[in-house]
C-alpha cells in the first residue's frame, strides 16, 4: 500500500532501488524478465533508480478479471509451519475470493486506492474459487483443515456469495474443509447466514470498531447501526455459527466509550474479541486528519536518547536488565522500547522477523484499571471468585497474576481456551505470555 499511495516517499529511501505501484502479479514478472535479459525495466507500474535519477513508468490498470491469475503454489512453502499460526483454526490456508471493498470507511486504504484508479473492488467467479480450493485437497494429508478467506469484505455481493456456497456444497467441499471469513455486520442477514451455514462456515469475523454509534458512523464512517449488529448476532446464534468482534481504540475514545465497548461485548458474548490501536494509513480520510498526531507512522523509526524523551536512562537500563533475567532464553534481545515515536532502547537481535499478534496485553490491563476504578475488583481479587471453574486447579490465582503475565494458566486445547488444564507453574513464580492465559484473562474481565 505504501509504494502505491506514497511512491515518492518510498522510492526516495536510499535502501530502495525500485518499487511496484499497484498489483504486482503481472508487473513483477515483466520486471524480473527484463532484468534477466539485461534490459531496462520499462514496465508499467515500476519506478526505479538509474544513476541517481528516478525513472517513472506509467501506472498499470487494476487486473479486471481475477480469474486469469494463477493459483498460489503452496508446494514452495513449509505449510506445517504456517498451519500453527491461526489461533482458533490451526491448519488454515488463506484464499482470496475478491480484492478491495465497495465501502468507504474513513480509516481504510480501500477508498484511497479507488481514488487512485476506479473499479478496485473485484470478485472472482465461484467456479474459479472452487477450482483453487479443490487443488488444496492434497494438503489434507499434512494437516490442512480450514479455508481462511482473507477478503476485506466477504460476500459483499449477494449473488456471487449464494453461487459460491451452492457450488462449494455441490462439489462436496463442505465435507472436506470448514471455513471462516471477515465481513460487515449489515451484510449478515438471514439468507446470508443460511447460505454460509449450509456450506460449513464455522466462524464469522465482524469489524464493529466501536460500540458507540457516533464514533462508528460519523468518525469511522462504517454506516452500520447497532440494530444491524444485533440482527447479525441474532441470525448467527440461530444458526449456531460463532462470531468474533474487532474493535479499534483511537484518539476519539474516552473512558466512557471504551466502557461502551465492554458493555457490548457483555451483551452479545462473541466467541472472541480483538482490539487494535489506531494507526493512520497514508491518504486515508482519517489518516490525513490525524497524521500530525502520529507523525512517526509516516516515517522511518528514528532513534533518540532516553533523556530526550523524558526517561531516566539508568532506570531504563536497570528495568531492561531485570526483564532480560526473567524472560526466558531470548531475554530482551529482540525487544524495543518506543517513546513518542522514537526508539530509545533496542536489543541486539532486533532485526529478527516476527508475527505481530495483538495488543491484548496493554488493552486487558487498561480494562482491569477501569474496572478497579469502578470498584468492581482489585488486583488481589481471586479469579475463582469470578469464574468458579478455576477453583480446582487455580485456587490462588489473582487478577494481579493475569495482568503481570505470571498466571501460569494453561488451557486444555486451543479451541477450548476457557477449559483449565494443569498450571504451567505456581502463579506468581514465573513470567510467561501465552494465548491461553490472555484468552482466560479476557474471559475473567468480561
Amino acid at each position: 500500500i505504501h509504494p502505491t499511495l506514497l511512491p515518492y516517499e518510498t522510492i526516495k529511501n536510499p535502501l530502495v532501488d525500485a518499487i511496484c505501484i499497484g498489483e504486482g502479479e503481472i508487473t513483477l514478472k515483466e520486471f524480473l524478465d527484463k532484468l534477466e535479459r539485461g534490459e531496462k525495466p520499462l514496465v508499467k507500474g515500476i519506478w526505479y533508480k538509474e544513476k541517481g535519477k528516478i525513472i517513472r513508468n506509467p501506472l498499470r490498470p487494476w487486473i479486471t478479471n481475477l480469474d486469469k491469475l494463477s493459483f498460489p503454489d503452496w508446494d514452495f512453502f513449509n505449510l506445517k509451519v504456517y498451519f500453527g499460526g491461526a489461533q482458533h483454526f490451526p491448519g488454515s490456508i488463506p484464499v482470496l475470493a475478491s480484492r478491495g471493498c465497495p465501502f468507504n470507511c474513513s480509516f481504510c486504504s480501500n477508498p484511497a486506492l479507488k481514488r487512485l484508479m476506479p473499479h478496485y473492488h473485484r470478485i472472482r467467479s465461484a467456479s474459479n474459487v472452487i477450482e483453487e480450493i479443490r487443488g488444496l485437497l492434497k494438503y489434507k494429508r499434512i494437516g490442512l483443515r480450514w479455508i481462511s478467506f482473507g477478503d476485506d469484505c466477504f460476500g459483499a455481493r449477494r449473488k456471487e456469495l449464494i453461487e459460491f456456497c451452492r457450488e462449494y456444497r455441490k462439489e462436496g467441499l463442505h465435507e472436506e474443509f470448514g471455513w471462516y471469513c471477515e465481513t460487515r455486520a449489515d451484510i449478515v442477514t438471514r439468507d446470508f447466514v443460511e447460505a454460509v451455514g449450509k456450506s460449513n462456515c464455522k466462524c464469522i469475523l465482524m469489524g464493529i470498531e466501536s460500540a458507540n454509534e457516533y464514533i462508528r458512523n460519523h468518525i469511522l464512517k462504517k454506516n452500520i447501526t447497532n440494530k444491524e449488529i444485533e440482527r447479525a448476532v441474532k441470525n448467527l446464534k440461530a444458526a449456531g455459527i460463532p462470531y468474533i468482534f474487532f474493535f479499534m481504540i483511537g484518539p476519539w475514545d474516552t473512558p466512557r466509550t471504551v466502557k461502551e465497548n465492554i458493555e457490548m461485548i457483555k451483551k452479545f458474548k462473541p466467541f472472541d474479541i480483538s482490539f487494535a490501536l489506531y494507526v493512520p494509513l497514508p491518504k486515508t480520510e482519517l489518516g490525513e486528519k490525524y497524521k500530525e498526531s502520529y507523525e512517526y507512522a509516516q516515517k522511518n523509526w528514528e532513534k533518540a536518547t532516553p533523556q530526550s524523551q523524558g526517561i531516566d536512562s539508568v532506570k531504563l537500563e536497570e528495568a531492561m536488565n531485570y526483564l532480560n533475567n526473567i524472560c526466558g532464553y531470548q531475554g530482551t534481545s529482540q525487544s524495543l522500547v518506543i517513546r513518542h515515536g522514537y526508539i530509545i532502547w533496542q536489543g541486539e537481535d532486533i532485526d529478527n522477523f516476527h508475527n505481530v499478534w495483538s495488543c491484548t496485553k496493554s488493552f486487558t490491563s487498561t480494562i482491569l484499571g477501569l474496572l478497579i476504578d469502578d470498584g468492581k475488583c482489585s488486583l488481589s481479587t481471586l479469579a475463582k471468585d469470578v469464574l468458579p471453574e478455576l477453583a480446582e486447579k487455580y485456587p490462588n490465582l489473582t487478577l494481579r497474576h493475569f495482568t503481570t503475565l505470571t498466571s501460569g494458566y494453561e488451557a486444555v486445547h486451543r479451541l477450548l481456551p476457557y477449559t483449565p488444564a494443569d498450571p504451567l507453574f505456581e502463579p506468581g513464580s514465573m513470567l510467561h505470555y501465552g494465548d491461553a492465559s490472555m484468552n482466560e484473562f479476557a474471559n475473567v474481565l468480561t
